[in-house]
């Protein structure tokens, strides 16, 4: 596996219909030095197949080799692969979800808010607005933030977080240090963003980047 500073991890079940396009985005990126660790959760369409195709042509994306075999859900998939990507260099993390599109300058833009590369002392999470799109990527909403009603920044996120997330996985970027201290990710977490965003409240900051970054899919499978 290449050494570099950014890791991008992508838990991926049945994501045939639109994986590749995410990919894709992900290769369009300003910032063409990263690595992409992906693992599937059992899945029974083709995405095994399509990533594997896609990694023979690209060694930038690495599959773990723990297809066909499910962790049982989301949580603990993406949780597996924030403990691999603690086994590579990279001090950086972006998650990434199976069905969306990235803008082209998502990674060099989230980059920007870490002081020292991801090299900070305390946990630093960044995360970024999102545009809402349906299947075929029409507008739905030019701000996720807006039309979910969130309060991005509120003044004791801590105790907001104890009743409701406002930080979207797909939109997330965190350094090294939060990665260290939110793992492994307790059988009780709701979610995996969630728990990342309560760590990173309470031992950390929490920044966001007020640009949607990313095209947020909705469609009847996700």
């Amino acid at each position: 596996m290449r050494s570099t500073n950014i890791c991008i991890i992508l838990a991926t079940y049945n994501g045939a219909p639109y994986i590749e396009e995410q990919i894709e985005s992900i290769q369009a990126q300003t910032c063409q030095d990263w690595i992409l660790l992906v693992r599937d959760d059992g899945s029974t369409d083709g995405t095994v197949g399509i990533l594997a195709s896609l990694a023979a042509e690209d060694e930038r994306i690495n599959v773990l080799d723990e297809t066909r075999v499910s962790s049982g859900g989301a949580v603990q998939n993406f949780g597996r692969l924030m403990e691999v990507g603690l086994e590579t260099e990279s001090c950086i993390f972006f998650l990434c979800d199976q069905d969306d599109v990235w803008e082209p300058h998502k990674l060099e833009a989230q980059i920007q808010e870490f002081p020292y590369l991801g090299r900070e002392a305390s946990s630093v999470l960044v995360h970024s607005d999102l545009a809402v799109v349906d299947a075929e990527l029409n507008s739905i909403h030019t701000s996720m933030v807006d039309h979910m009603a969130l309060d991005v920044c509120p003044s004791q996120p801590f105790g907001y977080l104890l009743s409701r997330n406002f930080v979207t996985g797909c939109a997330t970027a965190c350094n090294r240090r939060l990665l260290k201290e939110a793992l492994p990710i307790p059988e009780g977490a709701i979610m995996h963003d969630w728990w990342l965003a309560i760590v990173a409240s309470i031992n950390g900051t929490i920044l966001f980047k007020n640009e949607p970054l990313a095209n947020y899919r909705t469609h009847m499978t996700n």
